[in-house]
């Protein structure tokens, strides 16, 4: 109690007032007591209101939390998605990279029997040249002979009649 409570109490039980004096007394007293019920019922009232805004705002923040875990489950599902769109990506490219390899081999073969024909193309044009290089002697072969024995013939029928 405060001090001057305590000086009030004592002038007050000593004097004579009686009745008023215990009134008094019981009023003093009472009053921190009073005043004690009417802070802890503002305290619980405050206590009250302040657990209110405070399940008012997890019920918000339980609403966001589910949107987002929500949104979280989408973004996941499309990841998972494009995880396997890449991976079926990835295989296309590897199966185009394998593609591209064998058609680098291809050509390479072709132009190795390109080179090869224009080989053959070469010596068939070089062998056909001999050819006819070689039917134009016999011809002119042909063409002497036969006016070598034109003329051996003329002159086998000479001796024979020498």
């Amino acid at each position: 109690m405060e001090p001057t409570t305590v000086t009030l109490i004592t002038a007050l039980g000593s004097g004579s007032g009686g009745l008023i004096g215990g009134i008094l007394l019981v009023l003093i007293i009472g009053i921190p007591a009073v005043m004690r019920f009417i802070s802890w019922s503002k305290e619980q009232s405050t206590q009250s209101n302040l657990y209110s805004q405070l399940a008012e705002q997890v019920k918000l923040q339980t609403t966001e939390l589910k949107e987002q875990r929500a949104e979280i489950d989408k973004i996941q599902q499309q990841r998972n998605e494009l995880h396997e769109k890449v991976a079926e990506l990835k295989t296309k490219v590897e199966k185009l990279e394998q593609y591209e390899k064998d058609v680098v081999l291809l050509k390479e073969k072709i132009e190795e029997k390109d080179k090869i024909i224009a080989e053959r193309d070469s010596r068939i044009s070089n062998l056909l040249r001999e050819l006819l290089t070689m039917k134009d002697r016999v011809h002119l072969l042909e063409m002497r002979l036969r006016d070598d024995e034109q003329k051996f013939c003329v002159e086998c029928k000479f001796k024979e009649l020498k």
